[in-house]
Formats: C-alpha cells, sequence, structure tokens
C-alpha cells in the first residue's frame, strides 16, 4: 500500500486502519518498534502520540508512570 492510496481514503477508513493497526501491534506485544528507524519525523512522531493520547484520555502524568519517571 502507498502512501497515495492512503491519502485517497476516506478519514474515517484512515481512522479504522490506523486503529486497527495500532491494536494489532499492542496485542502481540512485539518488542520491535513499529516502524524503521529514521523513516519518521520526531515531529510526525510527536503530533501522532499526542493525538493518541488525546483520543485515549492519556495525560503526560499517566504516560509517565509507565517508564517510571
Amino acid at each position: 500500500m502507498s502512501s497515495f492510496d492512503v491519502e485517497e481514503m476516506s478519514d474515517e477508513a484512515r481512522r479504522r486502519l490506523f486503529t486497527a493497526l495500532v491494536r494489532v501491534y499492542a496485542e502481540r506485544g512485539s518488542v520491535e518498534p513499529p516502524i524503521e528507524e529514521g523513516v519518521l519525523t520526531a515531529d510526525e512522531v510527536a503530533k501522532t502520540v499526542a493525538a493518541m493520547m488525546r483520543s485515549a484520555d492519556v495525560t503526560s502524568f499517566e504516560l509517565a508512570s509507565l517508564f517510571n519517571v
């Protein structure tokens, strides 16, 4: 699937695809990162993570507690 294919999808279809991919990754408990190193910028990752945290109602305090910070 190319980025062009994804761009042509409706917003709802992209959300469903992204949700399914996140669930599969989380359920597998993989130690491998979900993306190849260096493929995305820090800005792209930060924006995506922030949006995911908002939609899941996760605070930065809760996130920090997962890492025992």
